[in-house]
């Protein structure tokens, strides 16, 4: 068990039993049939969503939480409905106070964008297209050349295309 002062673990609201440092570590606060007292609980990464998890266990209930929303109630306060807990760089397992903040869907959306953990594009895992075929439609579209051929040039339905010039596909997609 590694040294650490207790004053620097923050009771778990609804969970008072358990304690979280601002640096995302869970100890157990108060003894229970065996349990440890100051012994910090191990996190595992969540097999298909990639978020760090922690399981409490109290008496008569036990729940499997995501860290980082732990850390998001315990130090943020209540998320608000239609909010996202976001990591600032990306980083899923980086569950540290200072690299969380409370946002919005949209935002959270844009950050994964930025940080190239979005699932569009070549992420996203039913995609046929690479991002250079697409950077060259739009050339082709810039270009003023008629959908038709662009169509016949690059072996891709005349619809995709008309969506991709209409900004309803790969519209984030710079040229």
């Amino acid at each position: 068990m590694s040294e650490h002062n207790p004053n620097d673990f923050y009771p778990i609201p609804e969970w008072e039993c358990y304690g979280i440092s601002k640096d995302a570590q869970i100890v157990r606060l108060r003894k229970n049939k065996g349990a440890v007292v100051g012994l910090i609980l191990k996190q595992f990464i969540h097999k298909t969503r990639g978020y760090l998890t922690v399981r409490l266990c109290d008496k008569d209930r036990q729940k499997t939480f995501d860290v980082h929303r732990i850390m998001a109630i315990t130090f943020l306060g209540d998320i608000p409905e239609k909010y996202e807990v976001c990591h600032n760089d990306g980083n899923k397992t980086n569950c540290k106070l200072e690299n969380l903040r409370v946002d919005t869907k949209s935002s959270n959306q844009m950050d994964r964008a930025l940080h190239g953990s979005s699932n569009r594009g070549e992420n996203y895992g039913r995609n046929k297209y690479s991002e250079d075929l697409i950077r060259n439609i739009k050339l082709e579209i810039k270009k003023g050349i008629d959908i038709a051929q662009i169509s016949n040039m690059f072996d891709m339905s005349s619809a995709y295309i008309r969506a991709i010039k209409n900004g309803h596909k790969w519209s984030w997609l710079e040229v």
